[in-house]
């Protein structure tokens, strides 16, 4: 599940090397910390939050095989 959001949000920013992502799995959420550089972050998020939007669905399908519920941020 990261290594698939970490490929799609390289695809999408600029500066792909201040990409990372973090992940915290609880008992029930999984937490997703995207990493971007600052003049980025619209690249994820992108307008009206699509983007980003398209993003979470790819990885709440991920998250249903685990039975988990998975939570993205941008930081």
């Amino acid at each position: 599940m990261k290594s698939i959001l970490e490929y799609f949000v390289k695809e999408l920013v600029d500066d792909k090397e201040n990409v990372s992502i973090e992940m915290d799995e609880g008992d029930e959420i999984i937490t997703l910390k995207i990493h971007v550089s600052d003049k980025d972050r619209g690249a994820v998020i992108g307008i009206h939050g699509r983007r980003i939007k398209a993003l979470k669905e790819v990885v709440h399908m991920e998250g249903f095989k685990t039975g988990k519920k998975v939570r993205l941020e941008v930081v």
